[in-house]
């Protein structure tokens, strides 16, 4: 048998389980905002953040119109006090992330005659470095 083996059922139960924390994630920010909004829109979560629930910026330095995730990520120190919701939003991102490349998309990439494969692509750039890169 060639390939890799996948847990088609896992994966199905996986994802049904991250449906529900995310949703549980939803109802915890839109509570602490106070409204429903877009948790994938930067816009919206740059308003929800900054303008309702008066978070000074990362960069402390303006207010954007709109908010990136991985700036949020990089520029807010651990230690350092904020918003449950930035937590909140950025757990919800890394979940959805997981869940719509990994546990929703892996099974329809699977050909249904021959089963998983794998498939190594390499960049044309790739195959003109000397091998001693390697």
């Amino acid at each position: 048998m060639e390939g890799v083996a996948l847990g088609y059922r896992f994966l199905r139960q996986m994802s049904s389980e991250l449906s529900q924390r995310l949703a549980e994630i939803e109802v915890r920010v839109y509570e602490a905002v106070g409204s429903p909004f877009n948790l994938n829109s930067p816009q919206q979560l740059s308003e929800a953040l900054f303008n309702r629930l008066k978070i000074a910026p990362p960069d402390r330095t303006q207010r954007t119109a709109t908010v990136s995730i991985p700036l949020l990520r990089r520029s807010w120190n651990p230690c350092e006090a904020k918003h449950p919701v930035v937590d909140g939003v950025l757990e919800y991102r890394e979940l959805a992330k997981l869940k719509s490349t990994y546990l929703d998309a892996l099974p329809t990439q699977v050909n249904p005659s021959t089963g998983p494969s794998a498939h190594f692509l390499q960049p044309d750039w790739l195959s003109h470095w000397p091998d001693c890169f390697f």
